[in-house]
């Protein structure tokens, strides 16, 4: 909705539709990522050595914290993620060269660069079995936000 003045009073314009990212705006996601780690370590463990799962599972969180930095930095992004987002864009130069954008949250893509960092070869099997026990432990673990009930309310109203 977007307020107006008019003769100095406010009314409220009713808007036609809203298209929100639910992570973190509808979920609440950060919580519920970080203890989802533990899910990827032991998805990765099925595949790998201990200690490998553990060291790809590292560099997994600590690609994430990189893009999640981002999100609250204005200006130059640090050099940490111009070199994430340069391997997410190799990764997906496929998807990208037939026209669709760059999936910078792919946890697939995400996962992949730390098998690579961590000398393993990203296969599709121990990629697809970490991101999709991170993915149930989300879904299973992120709850609403406490004023989204109020929000939905809101639109259904103005609907």
């Amino acid at each position: 909705m977007e307020a107006s003045w008019a003769h100095g009073s406010c009314y409220l314009r009713v808007m036609g539709f809203a298209i929100l990212d639910v992570d973190d705006v509808l979920l609440c996601v950060a919580e519920a990522s970080y203890s989802g780690m533990a899910q990827v370590q032991r998805a990765l463990q099925r595949h790998l050595a201990a200690r490998d799962a553990q060291r790809v599972c590292e560099a997994f969180g600590r690609h994430l914290s990189t893009l999640a930095a981002r999100l609250h930095q204005a200006g130059t992004p640090a050099p940490a993620y111009v070199q994430l987002r340069a391997r997410l864009e190799h990764l997906q130069e496929p998807i990208l060269r037939a026209g669709y954008d760059l999936k910078e949250w792919s946890r697939q893509a995400v996962l992949a660069c730390a098998l690579i960092d961590c000398d393993i070869a990203p296969g599709r099997r121990v990629i697809d079995d970490a991101a999709d026990a991170y993915w149930r432990h989300i879904e299973e673990k992120a709850g609403l936000h406490v004023d989204v009930a109020d929000f939905v309310g809101a639109l259904s109203v103005s609907a």
